[in-house]
C-alpha cells in the first residue's frame, strides 16, 4: 500500500469511527426520547450495523480498493474514542434538544389540527345530540299534554258509551217492539180497507 493511500485510509477510518459513534449516539438518544421506537430496538440495531458495514466498506473501496486489515479496526476504534472524549456529550445534548423541539412542534401542529379541524365537528355532533335530546323531551311533554288526556278522554267516552248503551238498549227494544206492533196494525187496517174496497166494487158490478 502506498504512503498516500495509508494516510488516506487512516484519516478516513478515524473519521468513519467518529461518524459512526455520532450516528450511534443520535440513534440511541432518539430511542430513549421516543419511547414508541423501543419496541423496534432490535431491528434498528441490526439496521445500524448493516449501515456501518456498508459505510466502512464503501470508504475502504475508495481509499485502498477494499483492503481490510487489522489496522482498519484499530483506526475505527481510535476515531470512536476521540469522538467519545470530545464530542459525545455535545452530540447527545444537541440531539436531545432537537428531538424535544421536533416533538413540541409536532404536538403543537397536532393540537392546532385538532382545534381547527376536529373539534368543530365534535362540537357540531354535541349540538346535534343536544337538539335531538330536546326534541325527544318535547315529544314526551307533548305526549303528556295532548296524547295522554286524549287517551283518557277516549277511555271515558268508551265507558260512557257502554253505560249509555246498557241504558238505551231496553228502551230501544221496547220502542222497536211497539213500532213493529204498530206497523202490523196499520198493515192489517190497510189490507182490510183494500179488501173492503174491492168487495164494494164487485157488488156494484153485479147490480149493473
Amino acid at each position: 500500500m502506498e504512503l498516500q493511500a495509508q494516510y488516506a485510509t487512516a484519516i478516513l477510518m478515524s473519521a468513519a469511527g467518529a461518524a459512526l459513534g455520532a450516528v450511534y449516539d443520535i440513534y440511541r438518544t432518539c430511542i430513549k426520547e421516543w419511547r414508541f421506537l423501543r419496541i423496534y430496538s432490535a431491528l434498528l440495531d441490526f439496521l445500524f450495523w448493516v449501515f456501518a458495514l456498508i459505510f466502512v466498506f464503501t470508504l475502504l473501496l475508495g481509499a485502498n480498493d477494499g483492503d481490510v486489515r487489522l489496522v482498519v479496526f484499530v483506526l475505527l476504534t481510535l476515531g470512536w474514542l476521540i469522538y467519545y472524549k470530545i464530542a459525545h456529550p455535545l452530540v447527545v445534548a444537541s440531539t436531545r434538544l432537537v428531538v424535544r423541539v421536533v416533538y413540541s412542534i409536532v404536538r403543537f401542529i397536532y393540537r392546532v389540527f385538532v382545534a381547527v379541524v376536529v373539534m368543530p365537528f365534535v362540537y357540531l355532533f354535541k349540538i346535534l345530540i343536544t337538539l335531538l335530546r330536546f326534541f325527544d323531551q318535547g315529544l314526551r311533554i307533548l305526549e303528556v299534554i295532548i296524547v295522554w288526556p286524549l287517551g283518557k278522554l277516549g277511555m271515558v267516552l268508551r265507558l260512557s258509551f257502554r253505560g249509555l248503551k246498557k241504558i238505551v238498549r231496553p228502551w230501544w227494544r221496547k220502542g222497536k217492539d211497539k213500532a213493529r206492533s204498530l206497523a202490523n196494525k196499520y198493515k192489517k187496517l190497510i189490507s182490510k180497507w183494500l179488501h173492503g174496497a174491492t168487495s164494494t166494487d164487485e157488488d156494484d158490478e153485479d147490480e149493473t
